[in-house]
């Protein structure tokens, strides 16, 4: 009995199809992630300054809301500080203190832009978050590192930050990709040669 050439590529694309679905599924992760934030000059406690088109600030204050770091009686949110230059090559840091001391994230912005606004200005950072600590990194696995957009609204005329957003979500891991690319190119190839053989 022969076989349409045909059936075995259609085959071969619904597979596909289903296998990107389940991938693309599970590197959304989309209730897996942490997010600092801050709200109101006094909460932030930080500016930011403007030079030559880039920014940059020495520290934001953020707190984490997402209930990974959940606090304690003494500390009643996590704090961190935020600290990052535009500059090439865009540099970040959101660094633990007190209690989460020890809890560093170190990140690279690929890309930032800022929209002028009523007497503000807000600032957009893509942020690449390269080394996470290790009990995050446990919780993202086997999602690989983080990945984020930030926003800081800060005022135009003196720089003062009102209110940070930063979500840190995992990202799949490039050897994640390739593996699955390379799975498919194997399935492709043994749909083909069955196909030979039957014809």
């Amino acid at each position: 009995m022969r076989v349409p050439k045909a059936v075995p590529r259609v085959l071969l694309a619904g597979i596909g199809i289903l296998l990107l679905t389940l991938f693309t599924q599970s590197a959304k992760a989309d209730v897996i992630y942490l997010d600092f934030a801050c709200s109101g000059a006094a909460n932030c406690g930080g500016s930011v300054v403007t030079s030559s088109g880039d920014y940059s600030t020495t520290g934001i204050n953020l707190v984490e809301g997402s209930g990974f770091y959940t606090g304690s009686a003494l500390i009643a949110s996590a704090p961190f500080t935020l600290v990052f230059n535009t500059a090439t090559p865009g540099a970040i840091s959101l660094d633990g203190t007190l209690g989460e001391t020890g809890e560093n994230f170190v990140g690279t912005i690929t890309g930032f832009s800022a929209t002028p606004g009523f007497n503000q200005t807000n600032l957009t950072l893509v942020v690449l978050w390269t080394t996470l600590p290790a009990d995050v990194s446990a919780y993202f696995a086997p999602l690989g590192n983080g990945g984020s957009i930030g926003s800081i609204i800060d005022l135009s005329t003196s720089g003062t930050v009102t209110s940070a957003d930063f979500t840190i979500t995992p990202t799949p891991e490039p050897a994640s990709v390739v593996m699955l690319l390379v799975g498919l190119l194997g399935l492709g190839l043994a749909m083909k040669r069955k196909a030979a053989v039957l014809a």
